[in-house]
């Protein structure tokens, strides 16, 4: 098979400077040619925005790819609910990148019926003006074709329709759909017309559409975090610290959305107390024992997110036990002492810290001094646990959570801090 670095330049006269692609995609994809590993980039952006790319490289090669992505800098993360997806995350100055690997083709979206046809296409693939390989301009269009019949599509886009029947598309869609099925919807799509073309789409991706997931969601969730040899690395847990104001959710949220990852949040804070456990309180032990239970539940979700491959974020962590507010009884000292133990540590505390007067400007609960004390107490913290990280919550919401980020991308490649 011809290898990547055979597969000769498109276009004549001007061309873009191969440094317009993003530096980190260009040692990723310089890692790969070293391999000699055939790929090429179905969609996505390479010339310096950040987000997700495509990649369709040859099955052959498929145990050369994860050390090769690696000495890149991108970490394999574990995502069994995008099999057969391996999805390669890797952060800079500039933000996240994902690298979504594939080794057959999936023509109506995710979990569609495969096309063992990705050597063929890297084989007639070309490489653009930024020297990336491409699918060849016939093998894209018919996949673009097929990809409007996916569920959500809008409509077919009729700038770009194949004009022969050239290639592995359709005489595989001949096999699996039936004989002559490529001829007539190219008879179809040749008319520009937007609606004929959709009707003609309609009984192929009757026949590829993504297949059901026969388990119930919660089976599968379990399932995934007990598939112990499953590829990737696992998620992080992290725990999201400070008095009130610090900024705590509103950190959270952020990340839930700018985070590469599936994320999941959970409430392991102690002081909250919820009307049950108030009237639960009138049986000596009874509302702790909820408590304790609740808690140890919610952390049993966490890991198995972390199994799974997800961030985990934990709003406030049992730690906050060790503030120990009010009266130092006897038995306020044993609750306590149990509600600190109840949960382990996370793989990274995040403590947000700022001076009392600025969280009372924010929230306007508790004093001054109420807030001092306990944002030294959370500071005191550092001296427990060696992965506390403490962050100027001062600073502006994007800059704190860009902060935030990287210190999750370096705990979790498992950078030097």
């Amino acid at each position: 098979m011809t290898t990547q670095g055979a597969i000769p330049a498109t276009g004549t006269g001007c061309s873009a400077p191969v440094d317009a692609v993003d530096p980190d995609l260009r040692a990723a994809f310089d890692a790969l040619d070293r391999a000699n590993v055939g790929w090429l980039v179905l969609r996505g952006s390479v010339d310096g925005g950040r987000g997700d790319v495509d990649l369709l490289v040859d099955p052959s090669a498929r145990a050369l790819v994860g050390p090769a992505l690696t000495a890149a800098g991108f970490v394999h993360r574990r995502a069994p609910e995008h099999r057969p997806h391996r999805l390669f995350v890797r952060r800079s100055s500039a933000g996240w990148l994902v690298l979504d690997v594939l080794h057959e083709v999936e023509p109506v979206g995710a979990r569609s019926h495969p096309f063992p046809i990705a050597a063929e296409l890297i084989e007639r693939s070309s490489r653009d003006v930024l020297e990336v390989p491409r699918p060849s301009t016939e093998d894209a269009a018919w996949l673009a074709l097929l990809r409007a019949g996916r569920p959500g599509a809008l409509s077919v886009d009729m700038s770009s329709i194949p004009s022969t029947l050239e290639g592995p598309v359709p005489g595989l869609l001949d096999d699996l759909v039936g004989s002559s099925t490529a001829s007539h919807l190219l008879a179809a799509v040749s008319g520009a017309d937007p609606a004929s073309a959709s009707r003609a789409l309609a009984p192929i991706t009757s026949v590829l559409r993504p297949r059901p997931r026969p388990l119930p969601r919660f089976i599968r969730r379990v399932r995934d975090a007990l598939a112990w040899r499953s590829e990737g690395r696992n998620g992080l847990a992290v725990a999201v610290l400070g008095p009130d104001g610090a900024g705590k959710s509103t950190l959270i949220a952020g990340l839930c959305e700018s985070l590469p990852f599936a994320v999941s949040v959970h409430y392991l804070g102690v002081f909250r107390t919820s009307e049950r456990e108030r009237l639960l309180r009138r049986i000596p032990g009874v509302a702790l024992a909820g408590k304790l239970a609740t808690l140890r539940i919610r952390s049993l979700s966490g890991a198995l997110g972390t199994r799974r491959g997800r961030i985990v974020l934990y709003d406030r962590h049992v730690v906050d036990a060790l503030l120990r507010p009010g009266k130092h009884t006897f038995r306020s000292r044993v609750s306590y002492g149990l509600l600190a133990r109840a949960c382990p540590p996370p793989d990274l505390f995040v403590v947000l810290d700022a001076p009392g007067e600025v969280m009372f400007a924010r929230k306007g609960e508790h004093t001054v001094g109420i807030l001092e004390e306990r944002r030294q107490r959370y500071l005191d913290l550092r001296q427990r646990y060696d992965q506390l990280e403490v962050v100027d919550a001062t600073a502006s919401e994007s800059d704190v959570r860009r902060i935030v980020e990287t210190l999750i991308w370096q705990h979790y490649a498992g950078e030097s801090l």
